[in-house]
């Protein structure tokens, strides 16, 4: 009887072995598998990784540029914001002033009706202008030329 107890131990021992050794086989296998997933995921991350950083570049650049653009745009509102005051005021200053008598200022305009008068006779040679009629204080009223 003892020989059979020894005989059903031991078999019991080999079963439980047997039985662990399966399981830590099956637990191998799958923490395999667990690290060959996890090893794909850090392939796929390290390449949204290097994506992400590609963009973060170009993206950094182009914040870059438009700064640059942007300060560009400052420098030359302001040129123009100057050019524009000094352009006023030489306007400004070329106006006929208080101290002008009215024979200069009658003098300008017939001075500039007859410059844009000539610049007409220019830009159409092939007409003829009739002139007759016309005068410097002289302009149009529903569609006749009337004295002011």
């Amino acid at each position: 009887m003892k020989a059979l107890e020894i005989a059903v131990y031991m078999n019991n021992l080999s079963t439980e072995e047997l039985v662990r050794a399966d399981a830590l086989a099956r637990e191998k296998e799958m923490l395999s598998k667990r690290i060959v997933d996890m090893e794909a995921e850090l392939v796929a991350s390290r390449k949204v990784s290097v994506e992400k950083d590609k963009m973060l570049a170009f993206l950094e650049k182009k914040a870059d540029s438009t700064a640059r653009y942007y300060q560009e745009l400052k420098e030359a509102r302001a040129k123009f914001s100057a050019e524009n005051r000094a352009l006023e005021n030489a306007l400004c200053d070329s106006r006929p002033g208080e101290d002008e008598t009215e024979d200069t200022a009658v003098g300008a305009a017939r001075h500039g009706f007859d410059n844009a008068l000539d610049q007409l006779k220019v830009l159409n040679p092939d007409m003829e202008f009739c002139v007759d009629g016309i005068h410097f204080l002289k302009y149009v009223e529903n569609g006749k030329i009337v004295s002011s």
